[in-house]
């Protein structure tokens, strides 16, 4: 019977006080005994209406419905049947269903996800068992949303299947974060492997850095004072005397050194195409761009990114690689999405910037945000390590003392200016 109530409409018997009485059980002799009036009752209940079954699904704020022992649809409550765009006189709003075959409900599915939903449902019904299983169905407009459906059979008082009752939730927000979730994490296997790609075979400290030069020493000390912050730096040098080595140094010596470290020659790149290699592009930004690609920043972000020949950036990139040192934001080409990035700048130039500033083709403010922490590198003619005190320790390092295949002895006395042992005239190439 249905009872109205202040609360809203339930299902509550004609006399609650009779039905409880005639509930009561009674213990006898260790074994439990049920009244006559108990079993007719429990028939009564039995025999409910199906409408009353209809009316709680109805209430439940999710799609339920329950199906033949077949497994052919008999009811579906309002929701479901208002999702799927049923007519208000459908037979399944009613509990008329044709009790069609279950078969006849794989269409509705995503054409990825029916064969396993068909599997699933086979094996429930033929071991008679609850299950549940995920796909996406599709509603009225042809548009798809992930659910969760779980059914169980409802068993009569001998054992006998009823009906089988069902309920979908729907799990699409939570299938959309485990998506971006996946997707996040492809791409940051994806940021690492190019990274991997163009560090391999790389080592980089201040094993590559060889030599005794004061000027290298004063210089190689304040790399190791910067290295531990995140503050940005700006080295200055003659093309040759090993920027992108210092630069791969301060990486190394970083909290960033497990980060990827990516470098970027401003000047290879053409100036139409340098916001894409910075940022990344959107598939369709421009003609080609037949996939979304990440741009360097988005590569390296929490880790460091080098920009050499950053002197030759256009004026237009020079007011992105703004944003980016102010907001830490960006967005790919042809896209809106703001991106967030993490990233430790690093640029190197051999012009002079002050000079730039002062002639209009480098903006001053960017001058002042890459210039944190200034390195000069020493040497004027020639690299920095080619000095005649680097020349003896990378002899050193290369020569080893001790005996030749010749038997000569391979101790080099005193190197003389043009790097060549006086001793036994064999130059520092060993030749």
């Amino acid at each position: 019977m249905t009872a109205k109530s202040d609360t809203g409409v339930g299902l509550a018997p004609e006399n609650p006080g009779e039905l409880l009485e005639q509930f009561v059980t009674s213990k006898r002799d260790g074994n439990l005994w049920t009244s006559i009036e108990t079993s007719r009752e429990a028939e009564r209940i039995a025999e409910v209406p199906e409408a009353q079954l209809q009316v709680a699904m109805n209430l439940i704020p999710a799609h339920t419905w329950y199906a033949a022992p077949s497994g052919g649809l008999t009811f579906v409550n309002e929701r479901c049947a208002d999702y799927f765009g049923l007519p208000k006189d459908h037979p399944l709003r009613f509990g008329a269903g044709t009790c069609a075959a279950w078969e006849s409900q794989i269409p509705v599915l995503h054409p990825d996800d029916q064969e396993e939903t068909r599997r699933v449902w086979s094996e429930c019904l033929s071991a008679r068992r609850y299950c549940e299983v995920s796909f996406r169905v599709r509603d009225a407009h042809g548009n798809y949303r992930w659910c969760l459906s779980r059914m169980e059979p409802l068993r009569g008082s001998d054992g006998t299947l009823l009906h089988w009752v069902g309920i979908n939730l729907d799990i699409e927000e939570r299938q959309q974060g485990l998506a971006k979730a996946l997707r996040k994490t492809e791409e940051r296997l994806q940021q690492e492997n190019v990274a991997l790609r163009e560090e391999v075979d790389k080592t980089s400290m201040f094993e590559e850095i060889v030599g005794a030069a004061p000027a290298l020493t004063a210089m190689l000390s304040r790399v190791s004072k910067v290295a531990g912050s995140d503050s940005t730096v700006l080295v200055v040098g003659e093309t040759g005397t090993g920027k992108e080595l210092v630069a791969r140094a301060i990486h190394r010596r970083s909290r960033r050194a497990s980060k990827a470290f990516v470098a970027v020659n401003c000047a290879a790149i053409p100036r139409d195409l340098i916001a894409s290699e910075f940022f990344g592009h959107e598939k369709g930004a421009f003609t080609g761009a037949i996939q979304r690609r990440l741009g360097r920043f988005e590569l390296a972000h929490g880790g460091t990114i080098f920009l050499d020949e950053v002197g030759e950036l256009s004026a237009d990139t020079q007011v992105a690689l703004l944003r980016v040192l102010q907001e830490h934001e960006f967005e790919r080409v042809g896209g809106r999405e703001r991106i967030q990035v993490d990233v430790r700048i690093i640029a190197a130039t051999n012009r002079d910037l002050t000079a730039a500033v002062a002639d209009g083709t480098f903006r001053q403010d960017l001058f002042y945000r890459l210039n944190v922490f200034p390195l000069e590198m020493p040497g004027e003619t020639f690299p920095y390590w080619w000095s005649t005190s680097s020349i003896a320790t990378r002899v050193k390092r290369v020569r080893p003392s001790g005996g030749s295949a010749s038997g000569r002895s391979t101790t080099c006395s005193p190197i003389d200016g043009l790097g060549t042992c006086v001793s036994c005239r064999t130059s520092s190439s060993g030749r």
